[in-house]
């Protein structure tokens, strides 16, 4: 069965477009990754500093591997300090 996972993050209202740069650039690099289904960056209409990922995975071992890939990990030092905050919401289909 698939895996969802629905990440909420928050910029801080002066690094919005920064961020916004890097969550796109995780997108490609993200599609190529083994078991990846969809990756979806969204951005809120109402509060432009929120970005959700709508994420579909083949199994959590993919995900795990995802979340310690190289430009995951890459981007969470650059934005270190740009952040507000992070939730991750991880689904189960009823």
């Amino acid at each position: 069965m698939p895996i969802i996972l629905v990440a909420r993050l928050k910029a801080k209202a002066e690094h919005i477009d920064a961020v916004k740069a890097g969550l796109q650039g995780l997108v490609a690099p993200t599609l190529k990754e083994q078991g990846c289904i969809k990756y979806d960056l969204h951005q809120d209409q109402k509060d432009p500093s929120v970005f959700i990922f709508i994420e579909e995975w083949d199994s959590e071992e993919d995900l795990n591997k995802h979340s310690v890939s190289d430009h995951v990990k890459a981007f969470g030092k650059a934005a270190a300090g740009m952040m507000e905050s992070r939730e991750l919401h991880l689904l189960s289909k009823v």
